[in-house]
């Protein structure tokens, strides 16, 4: 399998002419400057072959091209498209017998995500816009980090984050194979990124989930000449700090901590549960972050809203709020 590499923490780059920019042109806020950070460090490609002979590994600044520095950070990814090309022509069988088997009329119990209310916010079934020949599939997204050294004993703390995505269109027992996880991208190490970075990152996926929300035509042995696939997010899996952080939410620790119900860390002694968010006021405070002009607003409004900034809430049926996308680690496998 083929990865694409973006340097996205870093580097931004020009896709119709594919240049790698040397200096970072990447701003917080509208009305910051960028901060001309270099995006590369020397590298020289001869530096282990000086037993071969006496080869110069001195250039001069104006010889010290791009082609031989090496990126400070790497964000590896792939495109869902070129993905879903492979996966839907040997699964799409699979998905539709286990779509006819949970969605008979005698199944009156829910043990299915296609049986389930959520499914039928996610595609509604009332639109005349509905194809009995598109294939509507549906992903969850896994969102976590970890030490790949698993040296902590020596205090050698090193995050790589991960975004993975399974179809919950297949039954239960394929859904989570590893032939069927997309590796959507690997976050560089040594830290976790903060909210702006972490939203540089999603908005490479988001872009492309949203053209998938149009549909895409892909060939397959059912439908030789193609046929409309649509794609879409169900939940979100992950850690409490993990879901804050993609989801747009004040850190669990912060003073409006939860992030379904408005709740205040002064309040926590009297055990009075706050108000529900609602899909729509989180969703207008999220969007307003990329309108403020400097740090010190979006800063007042965490602390007194708890909400920030993300890049899912760009689709227009994400609810931020709702219980079904926002998962536990742990707590699909078990209703599902």
């Amino acid at each position: 399998m083929t990865f694409n590499r973006f340097i996205v923490t870093l580097l931004s780059a020009r896709p119709q002419k594919r240049e790698l920019l040397p200096k970072t042109q990447l701003a917080d806020f509208p009305t910051f400057f960028p901060c001309g950070a270099s995006l590369f460090r020397p590298w020289h490609l001869t530096r282990h072959l000086r037993h071969i002979g006496k080869i110069s590994t001195h250039y001069s600044r104006s010889q010290q091209q791009p082609w031989n520095r090496k990126p400070l950070s790497i964000y590896v990814t792939q495109y869902f498209s070129n993905w879903l090309r492979w996966f839907i022509p040997q699964s799409e069988e699979l998905i539709e017998n286990w779509k006819k088997s949970v969605l008979t009329p005698n199944n009156a119990a829910i043990y299915n995500y296609q049986q389930s209310p959520a499914w039928e916010a996610l595609y509604p079934t009332h639109k005349k816009s509905n194809n009995s020949t598109t294939l509507k599939l549906a992903f969850s997204l896994f969102t976590d980090w970890f030490n790949p050294l698993s040296n902590k004993a020596d205090r050698k703390q090193v995050s790589l984050g991960v975004h993975a995505l399974n179809c919950l269109n297949l039954p239960p027992n394929s859904r989570w194979k590893v032939e069927s996880t997309f590796l959507s991208g690997l976050v560089p190490e040594p830290a976790q990124p903060n909210m702006v970075t972490i939203n540089n990152i999603l908005k490479v996926f988001v872009d492309e989930i949203l053209r998938l929300d149009s549909g895409i035509i892909i060939k397959t042995p059912q439908y030789p000449n193609g046929h409309r696939v649509v794609v879409r997010l169900g939940f979100l899996i992950g850690d409490l700090v993990a879901n804050h952080k993609v989801a747009g939410f004040a850190s669990h620790s912060a003073t409006r901590f939860c992030s379904w119900r408005d709740c205040s860390k002064a309040d926590l002694h009297q055990l009075k549960i706050g108000r529900l968010l609602q899909k729509r006021h989180v969703k207008h405070h999220s969007l307003a972050f990329k309108k403020f002009p400097n740090e010190a607003e979006p800063t007042r409004m965490v602390k007194k809203t708890g909400i920030r900034c993300s890049e899912l809430n760009r689709l227009a049926y994400w609810d931020p709020v709702g219980i079904m996308h926002n998962w536990f680690e742990g707590m699909i496998q078990n209703h599902f």
